[in-house]
């Protein structure tokens, strides 16, 4: 088993430029091209976060979709062959029965940063990205739907990731980069109605913590597990001598 945190994550923001009630206009964000910003600081301090938030903010007019985005340098990681892996996230904070950690649900997906982030559509749409339509045909998906509720500050968020992203893992394995996103629900299937209940004038969705959380138990981490290695029968010359030494099997003549 081996263990990785991302050599760099941040959020994104898509804002809606057309629509006339609510849900037109987070489709309009999830859609469009227009994207507002990459972020991993505020007020130049490292935000301790990531948002997977569909937020209709109607009293200033801000319709907007938050995706996360994780890269993974997996390019230092031992050869081999890669049989399983887990996600492990952690909750920024609790669930109080509001509008964050609530019954929530988001799907990892797959993405090509070419080796940064940036505030560019290609980094904040996943790769193969087709408007109106992300399904599993369009879009590499890592993971099953994944709900978040009744959650503490700290708790852990396990996904497990699938045939998939063990693929494209074993692609970058000790070579290159394994890149995710994290978007809600509401965003994966194109529909803004999906229970809970999306509330105007607030965040809707998943908080987990990010790599600069204060608490590093909290941050982010792609856990491994690598196959083992298999071997053959062989045979032993008549006339040989076999030692075990410091758990070593040794077979030389006499």
């Amino acid at each position: 088993m081996a263990n990785f945190s991302p050599s760099d994550d941040a959020y994104s923001i898509k804002q809606a430029s057309a629509g006339s009630t609510v849900t037109e206009k987070l489709e309009s964000a999830r859609d469009n091209t227009n994207v507002s910003s990459m972020n991993a600081s505020n007020m130049g301090s490292a935000i301790q976060f990531l948002e997977i938030i569909a937020r209709p903010q109607a009293n200033v007019n801000f319709y907007v979709i938050y995706r996360s985005h994780l890269i993974f340098d997996l390019s230092g990681a031992d050869a081999g062959t890669i049989e399983s892996a887990t996600l492990k996230l952690y909750a920024y904070e609790a669930d109080t029965g509001g509008t964050r950690n609530n019954g929530h649900k988001f799907y990892v997906i797959g993405h090509d940063y070419g080796g940064t982030l940036n505030a560019a559509l290609d980094d904040v749409n996943p790769t193969n990205y087709a408007a109106g339509d992300w399904t599993s045909t369009d879009v590499p998906t890592y993971s099953s739907e994944i709900t978040v509720n009744g959650v503490s500050a700290g708790d852990l968020i396990s996904v497990t990731l699938n045939s998939a992203a063990i693929t494209d893992i074993n692609s970058a394995l000790a070579s290159g980069d394994f890149d995710i996103g994290l978007v809600t629900n509401y965003d994966y299937k194109d529909d803004f109605t999906l229970t809970p209940s999306i509330t105007t004038n607030q965040y809707n969705g998943v908080r987990v913590a990010s790599q600069d959380h204060a608490t590093s138990a909290y941050r982010p981490v792609l856990e491994l597990n690598y196959a083992s290695p298999t071997t053959g029968p062989f045979k032993i010359q008549a006339g040989a001598r076999v030692q075990v030494s410091s758990g070593k099997f040794k077979v030389g003549t006499i």
